[in-house]
């Protein structure tokens, strides 16, 4: 009994030897075109981040100006709970900005600077304007 070897099998040696070099061109060109693609994606993710973490700062320091501006409006003390609808005013466009990453920002008593629940305090070398070397704000 003889076997049947199938046509596709019966290609001839240097139509085999065409594909696989026509393979290994197009292997050549998508893989180096593959990882330039994967390092761009990653510096634009690293960059959107990076400008995201920028606009929450700037948003912190707006807050932060704000409850400044109006601590000595009103003349708090250290511990003070802050009133928002009285923030509100000193802030531009007269409502709390949004941090881009849809985190919240926390507002504490007077002493703490503002923060992010998603970047954290980015305030941190920041010092508040009215402020004694005993901690009390100026009379």
């Amino acid at each position: 009994m003889r076997l049947r070897i199938p046509r596709l099998a019966r290609i001839p040696q240097r139509i085999k030897a065409d594909v696989v070099l026509k393979m290994r061109r197009t292997f050549m060109v998508i893989v180096p075109a593959g990882l330039a693609l994967a390092l761009i994606w990653t510096g634009l993710m690293l960059l959107r981040h990076r400008s995201q973490q920028t606009a929450c700062l700037n948003n912190l320091r707006q807050i932060h100006s704000a409850i400044e501006s109006c601590a000595i409006a009103n003349r708090w003390r250290h511990g003070d709970p802050i009133e928002i609808d009285k923030l509100v005013k000193y802030i531009k466009g007269s409502a709390l900005p949004e941090c881009p990453c849809h985190g919240n920002y926390i507002i504490s008593p007077t002493p703490e600077l503002p923060r992010c629940s998603v970047h954290g305090n980015l305030l941190h070398g920041t010092q508040w304007r009215w402020e004694t070397n005993k901690g009390q704000p100026e009379t």
